[in-house]
């Protein structure tokens, strides 16, 4: 269109010139010389007037190649009468006798920026930070505290943190961010399952991904499903074990919001939260064998390990009591879910997990001797070994859940322990394990004195969990049409 614009007002500047310049003694010529004011006022009212109709053109020229595009996908409703004679063409295919029902999954991760930049590491905390169930605080003050201290402080040292683990050496890469490499792992993995099942299925599946935070959107995914694929149900599906409100209750919170946008909004189901789910509870003890037995002769040349540290992303202290007072029960406590986690990964390292015992002062603590575990996994321990429910990554100065990872891990390593440390609350792996652990504690540990340090790596695409993932969406679809 900008190029037709060019050519007429080409055009146009000749012809004006010609008229302008037309010989004086020409019957009915209009000359410079008499009033070249007048004259050239004329000559661009003229070319105005001129471009407009061009331009009114141009744009009913796009809507009819619109309309064409449309017509050859999608019928024009504009009546009653259209409505009547397009439900004639469709009444077949409507039959519930013959159209399948369409089941679309979001898969819904935390985030990542769009690449390892500074400018996309300020935007992805930015938005991430001013989430009000991440910081629950009046708008203005939230406003004040994200723009004017954390982000532009924070941002210049989480985009070195970003690039130290970038999975490619373009920063401008987004698909290298881990956790939505990870992410796209999982979802290519459930593609490829939902491929396999029965073709006589009274159903199809679809699934998609998206991000609480930058790209993809849920409301793209959302649109995805609603608008493209025509879903007639919609499960969502957070790639968060443990339940809280700034992970969770944030996904489930901006997927109202984006439905509430709709005319027709599908059925919908929702996923609160998984911690004791048996898929996902092997799918940790499968990467714990994995990496024991990557690390089998270093262990066992130090005489294996004497501490578990099981860390979880920590939330504000605030965040339990508010849900406790809303609730009056645990049944969605964050803390609760993940001392759960815990014994559920523990029951199943040990013989008898009947005769697992928690610490009666501190919660999600055990003992274990080194004849308790299975046989199989006894040679990597040592005698005795203590397991530490802990929790890691908390900001500000505000209680937090404690105990925090990293001060167990500096009292471990002045000590000279042997850790291993598994994360259950982190599916993907991400800056947090990946940096924060991988790199950052785990630098910090051997400089104070500890001995060995292991980290176990996130679930990702076990073929474990992806089969649960899939099992809990035929679980629903099975509900959808009984």
């Amino acid at each position: 269109m900008i190029q037709e614009v060019k050519q007429f007002f080409s055009s146009t500047k000749q012809g004006l010139l010609g008229v302008v310049s037309s010989d004086p003694n020409s019957k009915g010529s209009t000359t410079a010389a008499a009033d070249p004011t007048k004259t050239y006022a004329v000559a661009l009212s003229a070319g105005v007037a001129a471009a407009i109709v061009l331009a009114y053109k141009l744009f009913k020229n796009k809507q009819q190649q619109a309309s064409d595009k449309n017509s050859t996908s999608t019928p024009t409703i504009a009546t009653m009468k259209d409505l009547q004679e397009l439900y004639l063409k469709s009444s077949n295919s409507l039959s519930p006798m013959t159209k399948k029902q369409r089941i679309g999954v979001l898969l819904v991760n935390l985030g990542t920026p769009n690449d390892a930049t500074p400018n996309s590491v300020y935007k992805y905390l930015q938005q991430f930070l001013m989430d009000g169930r991440v910081i629950d605080a009046k708008y203005w003050f939230r406003y004040l505290l994200v723009n004017g201290l954390i982000v532009p402080f924070r941002y210049k040292n989480s985009t070195k943190n970003y690039q130290a683990i970038w999975k490619s050496n373009d920063f401008t890469d987004g698909s290298a961010s881990p956790l939505k490499y990870n992410t796209e792992l999982i979802v290519k993995q459930l593609r490829e399952r939902m491929a396999g099942q029965d073709v006589d299925a009274d159903f199809d599946l679809v699934v998609e991904y998206a991000m609480r935070y930058q790209n993809p959107s849920i409301e793209t995914g959302l649109n995805k499903l609603n608008h493209e694929h025509h879903c007639s149900h919609i499960m969502i599906l957070p790639l968060f074990p443990q339940y809280a409100s700034a992970t969770v209750g944030s996904i489930h919170e901006e997927c109202m919001r984006v439905m509430s946008k709709w005319l027709y909004i599908p059925s919908l189901h929702f996923v609160n939260s998984y911690p004791t789910y048996a898929p996902f509870i092997r799918s940790v003890i499968h990467r714990i064998e994995e990496a024991l037995q990557s690390n089998a002769e270093e262990i066992q040349s130090k005489h294996g390990f004497d501490h578990i540290i099981v860390s979880y992303h920590s939330l504000p202290v605030h965040h339990e009591i508010k849900g406790y007072k809303e609730r009056e029960d645990l049944d969605f406590s964050y803390y609760a879910q993940c001392l759960q986690t815990t014994k559920c990964v523990l029951q199943q390292l040990v013989s008898a997990p009947s005769h697992l015992e928690e610490s009666k002062e501190t919660p999600g603590s055990y003992a274990i001797s080194e004849t308790e575990f299975k046989p199989e996994l006894s040679k990597y321990f040592a005698q005795h070994v203590t397991i530490q429910t802990t929790f890691q990554s908390h900001l500000g100065k505000l209680p937090w859940l404690t105990p925090y990872t990293t001060t167990v891990l500096e009292e471990l390593a002045l000590a000279k322990k042997r850790v291993l440390i598994v994360c259950p609350s982190f599916v993907t792996d991400c800056i947090e394990t990946d940096h924060e652990l991988m790199i950052e504690e785990r630098e910090e540990f051997h400089l104070r004195g500890g001995e060995l340090f292991v980290l176990v790596q996130s679930v990702n695409d076990e073929a474990t969990f992806v089969e649960g993932l899939y099992q809990k969406i035929m679980d629903y679809s099975n509900v959808v049409h009984k």
